[in-house]
């Protein structure tokens, strides 16, 4: 079994410090993505809503063009924004700027995210804490039907495959824990603690449901394990490192989605323990959305870091994190992980947000106009500010 976005697994993490298998972009322009609609326009597209599958289009990204390109409006919260976010697949996996082969893809807006960059500085993050995270993007600026839509994060869509999640047992299965969204869809399954679970992808269509009872199955033991603060269950269960690496990301960038919406979780057969490392949607993380001055204002400023409140309105917050947090076994891993990977990389990070903004600032003050965002530079300052109040927050706490 192989597991592209997995490093885990029992390895001691150490205290050395981590090295990011890729830093800043390298180019000094923005690549300029160009889809021609066929016989429908963008308008006619946002009106007739999300969802909706467009084929026999044209696209064009750099020197490399593909035709029969299919084009949806995509998101929840994103599709009501004016700038909306847009998934593309192909007719076969294409490698788009280096970052692998996919069918599916995704035009993430960033419509929220003064700065443009928070997505992009998360998954640099996760680069950090895993050693090489594989849903990585890019910024592009999209135009379509010759009309410049702004800058955009573009990046593989988070499903199954050989350089996404690397799944290769007949019963593997991606599944969304999706408090706030999950309802809506045609099947899912709700825990004994109350969380919702939706399949994501599958390496096989045959049998799916069941796959996915035995995945609740699993589930809802982890849940009981860690509310009985029973660790050998726990570990027995779950792929403990990646857990504790989804932990650390989402404490570190304070995701308001952390636990409630967005986490991916998989197995790759029924045998195999249940893996939780992947990160998804952080324009909304960072201090964010008038969140509070303070980077540790949106979590409780205590030894149980995950979120305080039970609930956001009628949403659920998971209790897992929360519990595990509590385990002094699962508490001394997330320790050894953000000491090794971002308080030693703290300088590295600054670097990256400074040099990241220096290649999308011109785009990002176009893209300002155009959708009437705030000043970019004054954005890319707070960041700076957040990110290090963050990490000495966390480095008090943990």
């Amino acid at each position: 079994m192989t597991i592209a976005v997995k490093i885990g697994g029992g390895v001691d993490v150490g205290m050395a410090c981590g090295k990011a298998t890729r830093g800043a972009t390298t180019s000094k322009t923005i690549p300029v993505m160009e889809i021609s609609l066929n016989g429908v326009t963008l308008d006619e597209v946002h009106e007739n809503g999300k969802g909706i599958k467009y084929s026999g289009n044209f696209l064009t990204l750099g020197d490399e063009s593909y035709e029969n390109v299919e084009f949806k409006g995509r998101g929840n919260f994103s599709w009501a924004a004016d700038k909306k976010s847009y998934g593309i697949k192909f007719t076969r996996k294409v490698n788009l700027l280096g970052m692998g082969k996919s069918k599916k893809w995704v035009l993430i807006p960033n419509s929220v995210d003064d700065s443009l960059m928070r997505n992009d500085l998360a998954y640099y993050l996760m680069d950090l804490i895993t050693g090489g995270y594989q849903f990585r993007g890019n910024f592009v600026e999209l135009k379509i039907d010759g009309g410049s839509l702004g800058l955009y994060y573009l990046i593989r869509a988070m499903n199954i495959g050989k350089e996404a999640v690397d799944l290769r047992d007949p019963m593997g299965i991606l599944v969304e824990l999706d408090n706030i969204y999950c309802q809506k869809e045609e099947k899912y399954w709700v825990t004994g603690d109350g969380d919702c679970l939706t399949i994501k992808d599958a390496v096989k269509d045959d049998g799916v449901d069941n796959i996915m009872e035995s995945f609740v199955m699993d589930f809802n033991i982890l849940e009981v394990a860690a509310s009985e603060n029973n660790y050998s269950d726990v570990v027995r269960i779950a792929d403990i490192y990646s857990f504790a690496e989804y932990f650390v990301i989402s404490e570190l960038t304070a995701n308001q989605d952390a636990y409630v919406s967005s986490w991916f979780l998989y197995k790759d057969g029924i045998d195999d323990k249940i893996h939780a490392g992947l990160a998804w949607d952080f324009d909304g993380a960072f201090g964010n959305r008038n969140w509070g001055d303070w980077a540790e204002e949106f979590y409780a400023p205590t030894v149980i870091m995950a979120r305080f409140d039970d609930n956001i309105g009628s949403v659920k917050i998971t209790n897992l994190m929360r519990n595990l947090i509590r385990m002094p076994e699962f508490k001394e891993i997330v320790r050894q992980i953000f000491i090794a990977k971002i308080v030693c990389q703290k300088e590295e990070i600054l670097d990256y947000i400074d040099k990241q903004s220096e290649l999308i600032a011109d785009m990002a003050y176009f893209d300002a106009r155009l959708w009437g965002k705030g000043d970019f530079y004054e954005e890319i300052s707070y960041l700076k500010w957040w990110i290090t109040k963050r990490i000495e927050f966390l480095e008090q706490i943990l």
